[in-house]
């Protein structure tokens, strides 16, 4: 029973998260998330995100590789902790793995 309750309130949380993403990205015409913890992995959502809440640019790997999506990654956690947003055991391995608690626990401290 427990677990069932866990897996239903992270699937609602994903939806809500994913949602809230979209309508940011819909600002400057960005495509919109369908899976929130595939799509983060690569570190371009969070980083697009990132430009449209702080008007700043961010440099960005283009590779397919896991090294490129680590940086690119990285590079948002590291923006996120300069805007003052606090970050709590969380690394880009996390985000590029799909780690669904850290992820939503991300998405969060974004949102607040």
């Amino acid at each position: 029973m427990e677990s069932s309750y866990v897996d239903e309130r992270e699937d609602v949380q994903k939806k809500t998260f994913a949602k809230w993403i979209n309508s940011q990205l819909v600002k400057n015409a960005k495509p919109p998330v369908e899976d929130l913890f595939r799509d983060l992995r690569d570190g371009e959502v969070l980083l697009s995100l990132l430009e449209i809440l702080t008007a700043q640019q961010y440099r960005r790997e283009r590779g397919r590789m896991r090294v490129h999506h680590v940086n690119n990654v990285n590079t948002a956690l590291a923006a996120l902790e300069a805007s003052g947003v606090r970050l709590v055991n969380i690394c880009a391995a996390d985000v590029v793995d799909g780690n669904p608690k850290l992820i939503l626990g991300l998405v969060w401290s974004v949102i607040v």
